[in-house]
């Protein structure tokens, strides 16, 4: 998986998280805004640290749709003790969420991105 393509699904996993479980005691909805493809033009997160961080943490050729979930649990849990940050309920729900419709809507969320920007990682 290219390493844009799997921080999209990254994003797009935990979008799904906030937006099924409100998650407004973690820090997860400051981060989303962070991480967000959507907000700014040309499709790029608005703190590329962010993604870089996640270009070094992860493999990007040893990420696919089996373990994307696994990935995103393990940064979150790097950035927690990185930095401080608390996603103690988004984490929670990685674990408990094992239903593959989360990761089938954001591999077609994370298609029409690549459709609409044309990203060349």
């Amino acid at each position: 998986m290219k390493i844009m393509q799997s921080f999209l699904m990254f994003f797009y996993i935990l979008d799904q998280c906030y937006r099924n479980k409100k998650v407004k005691e973690d820090d997860l909805p400051w981060f989303l805004g962070a991480i967000s493809t959507e907000i700014w033009a040309g499709g790029k997160p608005m703190d590329m640290s962010i993604f870089c961080e996640w270009h070094n943490f992860i493999e990007p050729q040893a990420v696919d749709v089996n373990n994307i979930m696994e990935k995103t649990y393990s940064f979150l849990e790097y950035y927690e003790k990185k930095w401080g940050f608390h996603f103690t309920i988004a984490k929670q729900w990685i674990l408990t969420t094992t239903d593959k419709t989360v990761v089938e809507i954001a591999c077609e969320r994370t298609e029409y991105m690549y459709e609409e920007y044309k990203y060349d990682n």
